[in-house]
């Protein structure tokens, strides 16, 4: 069990190979759910108890999943580029798990956190377009 990102990418480097492209895929995986479906929880804690941004796991789960589609077994299995794709859009799959946790999981909270984290994923996809 770990209680932060930090602990988990410090078994990413496991001598077991099997336990290693586990952690790394975990990395990436957990650290997009929280973002995705949990960005108000972070900024809450982030304001509270001086827990990291939502900028920091996007840049942990984005290693993870970089850390996941070097290594051998996500080539053995298929998933190289998979995982190589998550890494390089994770910010964008993040923000689009936002407006489902916006919209359908959270739909009655309000706060200025999310409502500048919305501003800025606007703007973000403006971009892309």
């Amino acid at each position: 069990t770990y209680a932060t990102l930090a602990e988990l990418a410090g078994d990413c480097d496991d001598p077991d190979a099997r336990r290693s492209f586990l952690v790394r895929t975990h990395l990436g995986n957990y650290a997009l759910w929280l973002s995705g479906l949990f960005p108000d929880h972070i900024e809450h804690r982030r304001w509270r108890r001086g827990g990291p941004d939502l900028d920091y796991y996007e840049e942990m789960g984005r290693r993870g999943f970089q850390l996941a589609a070097d290594h051998r077994l996500a080539e053995n299995h298929g998933l190289a580029t998979l995982y190589a794709t998550a890494a390089e859009r994770f910010g964008l799959l993040r923000a689009a798990l936002n407006d489902i946790s916006d919209s359908l999981l959270f739909p009655d909270r309000y706060s200025p956190e999310r409502l500048m984290r919305q501003v800025t994923t606007e703007a973000r996809w403006r971009r892309l377009h």
